[in-house]
């Protein structure tokens, strides 16, 4: 298993940057990385169900000591949703 960092933003352009973020944490998973995060967008959709527009969700191998990053880092994956 590997542990994972994620960061979801809205990505309409409407939003002021400062106001992106929708979710970012860590998880554990044996899922390859699109598969996280496609996991990822579903449950942001539900739990955020006010907001329909378009969301990315990036994905990184994260080291559990280090704080969880308000951008996403170098190297992260991106996937739309």
């Amino acid at each position: 298993m590997t542990l994972y960092g994620y960061l979801i933003h809205r990505t309409d352009e409407d939003t002021d940057d400062d106001r992106r973020t929708m979710s970012k944490g860590a998880r554990t998973s044996d899922q390859a990385p699109a598969e996280l995060a496609a996991e990822l967008l579903a449950e942001n959709r539900t739990a955020h169900s006010y907001y329909t527009g378009p969301r990315r969700c990036w994905v990184w191998e994260h080291t559990a000591d280090e704080p969880l990053p308000w951008t996403a880092p170098e190297g992260a994956a991106a996937y739309d949703g």
